[in-house]
């Protein structure tokens, strides 16, 4: 089910080591592909920004 709503909401992977952010609603922020690495500029600020925007 909660992979059902990710690809819903996003779109499905295309392959592995896909990242969602999700906020702590539940709600689906964005989806990064395989390209982006965990330690990203790109997906640790809006990390940052979710956690303390408390989106």
């Amino acid at each position: 089910v909660v992979y059902k709503g990710l690809g819903d909401a996003k779109g499905y992977p295309r392959w592995n080591f896909n990242k969602y952010v999700v906020s702590g609603e539940g709600e689906v922020i964005a989806k990064f592909g395989s390209s982006v690495g965990p330690e990203s500029n790109e997906l640790r600020s809006l990390i940052d920004e979710v956690i303390v925007g408390g989106e």
